[in-house]
């Protein structure tokens, strides 16, 4: 089974470069108070092993800031709208490396970027408008803003 096969939702990819901004801005919100991942999930330790990621990199991954890394993308419930992953990117000696993290804090995957991944993301339409609507509301509601 795919990552994406147990999940009894669709998904929706959005890139930051095209928004929404609500997305984004919440995203960040919510993942600026995390210092630590989960790094129990067995697909993230079978690629850290696969793919020879550098000590440096999973030090970085296990000491977690969202101020060292770059948000570049997310994945939202296609039902409600929140966001169920992020896409992380940050440069290092060997590279750019992503991970991406999921439910409760965990890390599913990691691997040295190699594309952008806009291709299949949401540039705009209905739905697009939609998330946005929703992110902003729970944007005004979680940070006062």
């Amino acid at each position: 089974m795919s990552p994406k096969e147990h999940f009894r939702f669709e998904r929706v990819r959005f890139h930051k470069e095209f928004g929404p901004k609500s997305l984004f801005d919440r995203v960040e919100y919510i993942m600026g108070s995390v210092d630590s991942l989960s790094l129990h999930i067995p697909h993230y330790k079978l690629r850290v092993l696969e793919r020879k990621i550098p000590d440096e990199v999973l030090k970085s991954v296990s000491q977690f800031a969202a101020s060292d890394w770059t948000l570049i993308a997310c994945e939202v419930r296609s039902d409600n709208g929140k966001f169920v992953s992020s896409t992380w990117m940050r440069t290092f000696t060997e590279g750019d490396f992503v991970i991406v993290i999921g439910l409760r804090n965990s890390v599913v995957t990691i691997y040295k970027n190699n594309s952008s991944g806009i291709e299949k993301c949401v540039r705009s339409g209905p739905f697009y408008d939609f998330v946005q609507e929703v992110n902003h509301k729970l944007m005004t509601s979680e940070s006062g803003k």
